[in-house]
């Protein structure tokens, strides 16, 4: 006689195939002593008993549709809190009050928290899911019966089963089941089949109620259990704690890159937001440029000789044109600072007396009270009250004639209510002249080869000391005019011309021996 499956010759009164197995003989009905017993081949069966197992399925039933309506509330509530923030930043940075880099990362955070949030509830349920799916594996396993454990090789081997990847017998005896994770053995314990685990873990307990429900479905098909959803919702859960791992692990390495690329970026750009003019104090530049000019955007990036760099960009008026505005600002991790680097108009970068100027226009159109070396606080615009001799110096209106015609005549008022970006000849001639408080002088000749000057262009030249200059009207306001020294190397005066023979220091760079608030006084004036 040959094995009808795999063909090896076998002897007489073999029952089955030393080769792989199956029984020789067909598959009948037997009744063990005492039992109802249903076999679907020799050697192996159901014990008919399934009541128990039953009521446990029915009562798991119930239980599944409750907490699966439970999960279902919970994250549909969830998902609509995530979804509507999530909507509502991606609007501000369509609207440019949030950058796209900022986006990234609280999307990739906010995937990253709900991985942890999911990873917290499996680690609560899984534990008590185990040992669920532990009692539900062992109740399969009292429902058969055997007693050939070649039998019970060969039942592992036909049933269709997915986790199943092989089965065979060890030098040992025992039968062993190659699962798609794990290992698993099977013993016989007084004629119940039990089977163990290599290593004994979630996705172990998941392999073993599915091959016992598959066993017991196969060699009793009317068994009160459906292994075949059996199978697949174990395969979910244990996919379903795979690629939350995964998703985890991806979006960690993302948080890291984004942080390391965008975030000490962000720390400059809110150091230089919140960081304000020695001339200002009060006011930062945040507040100021964002109130001056619109389509504000903030950027970081690292210069390729590796400096920080914060870039600002915005919109705002010159003259009678709308211009683009770049600024650039360098900052100083070490030291915790950071300086304006340079500026541009429309692309077209401009000279630092000029920039110097714009700033000083945008600070002051803020309205922030101006703070000057030693002196606490200047005078509000609008005071025009008069200094007297044992005051220091005050505000004054000027009250030159040539310089007349650029106010209101009733009352000393500019009729421009903020500043003046254009002066005439005859206004700034009587700058002409030799200026100083006894121990620095300063030198001052005016152009004649123009009726009127702009913001921001030379009207002359300036002496400080020996060292020649460029003399720039910078803007005027209802006290006064701002004028710029910019002398070589990039060092710079700027001094405020108050009228009546008066000038104060406004700024200057470092090393140039002259004090901020320092008052200059007209010792003789010049023919221009």
């Amino acid at each position: 006689m040959f094995c009808i499956n795999c063909g090896k010759e076998i002897g007489a009164g073999i029952k089955f195939c030393p080769q792989c197995g199956a029984p020789v003989a067909a598959a009948d009905t037997n009744q063990r002593q005492g039992e109802n017993v249903v076999s679907a081949q020799p050697g192996i069966g159901g014990t008919g008993e399934y009541e128990a197992l039953r009521q446990m399925s029915e009562k798991a039933g119930k239980s599944k549709k409750t907490l699966n309506t439970i999960a279902i509330v919970l994250t549909a509530a969830y998902a609509l809190i995530m979804v509507r923030g999530l909507l509502m930043n991606l609007i501000s940075v369509i609207e440019g009050e949030t950058d796209l880099a900022s986006y990234v990362l609280m999307v990739v955070v906010a995937v990253l928290f709900t991985c942890v949030i999911l990873h917290i509830v499996l680690a609560v349920a899984f534990p008590i899911l185990q040992g669920k799916k532990a009692v539900r594996a062992e109740e399969y396993l009292k429902c058969i019966w055997v007693d050939d454990k070649r039998a019970l090789m060969h039942a592992l081997g036909q049933m269709k089963c997915s986790t199943v990847k092989r089965v065979y017998m060890d030098e040992r005896g025992e039968v062993c089941v190659v699962g798609r994770k794990r290992k698993h053995a099977f013993t016989i314990q007084d004629g119940t089949p039990v089977i163990i685990s290599r290593k004994d873990d979630y996705k172990a307990v998941l392999e073993r109620e599915t091959i016992a429900a598959c066993l017991l479905k196969f060699l009793v098909p009317e068994a009160p259990v459906n292994a075949y959803a059996n199978e697949k919702g174990n395969l979910r859960l244990a996919k379903t704690k795979m690629l939350l791992a995964i998703t985890a692990t991806v979006c960690g390495v993302l948080f890291v890159i984004i942080a390391i690329a965008f975030g000490s970026g962000n720390s400059y750009v809110e150091m230089v937001k919140n960081g304000s003019p020695e001339l200002y104090p009060n006011i930062t530049y945040g507040e100021a440029f964002e109130a001056f000019f619109d389509n504000c955007e903030w950027e970081y990036f690292a210069s390729e000789d590796g400096k920080d760099v914060v870039e600002f960009h915005g919109n705002c008026m010159y003259g009678n044109d709308r211009v683009a505005v770049l600024v650039q600002f360098v900052v100083n991790e070490t030291a915790g600072s950071f300086e304006v680097w340079t500026a541009a108009i429309d692309g077209e970068e401009q000279p630092p007396l000029v920039y110097s100027g714009m700033l000083m226009s945008v600070f002051e159109s803020y309205g922030g009270e101006i703070h000057i070396g030693q002196i606490d606080a200047l005078p509000d615009e609008k005071d025009t009250s008069a200094r007297t001799e044992s005051e220091e110096p005050a505000v004054d209106t000027i009250d030159e004639d040539d310089f007349a015609q650029e106010y209101d005549n009733t009352d000393g008022f500019p009729v421009e209510d903020i500043m003046i970006d254009t002066i005439s000849w005859e206004a700034v001639s009587g700058l002409s002249g030799r200026w100083s408080d006894g121990e620095t002088e300063l030198s001052i000749s005016i152009y004649s080869d123009a009726e009127e000057y702009s913001m921001y262009s030379e009207i002359g030249t300036c002496y400080y000391g020996e060292i020649l200059g460029s003399l720039y009207f910078m803007g005027g306001d209802r006290t006064g005019m701002y004028l710029s020294c910019e002398l070589p190397q990039g060092s710079e005066i700027m001094v405020k011309y108050w009228g009546m023979d008066e000038m104060e220091v406004w700024d200057a760079s470092e090393g140039m021996g002259i004090a901020v608030g320092t008052t200059l006084y007209c010792q003789e004036h010049y023919v221009s």
